[in-house]
């Protein structure tokens, strides 16, 4: 089965969260890129843009599933304890 290491990534999304100018960053050059209508910039932004919201999901993913583990193991410990 396929785990994500929750660590990696939750700091990686925590880092982008904190510097919300990144975002501001690719959205200035998107709009330069449609307006000065450069393909290539139009591109590269949306490919940062991409790489950005991809951090994001697989960080929000990860806490999930560490989420369903840590509830796993509690009812897992609950049903043992009763028995």
């Amino acid at each position: 089965m396929f785990t994500i290491s929750s660590g990696f990534w939750s700091q990686a999304a925590d880092a982008l969260a904190d510097h919300w100018w990144i975002y501001l960053l690719i959205a200035g050059a998107t709009v330069y890129a449609a307006i000065a209508r450069s393909r290539a910039l139009l591109l590269f932004s949306g490919f940062l843009l991409f790489v950005v919201m991809t951090v994001q999901v697989v960080a929000l993913a990860s806490d999930f599933e560490a989420g369903l583990n840590a509830h796993a193991s509690a009812s897992t410990s609950s049903l043992l304890s009763k028995q």
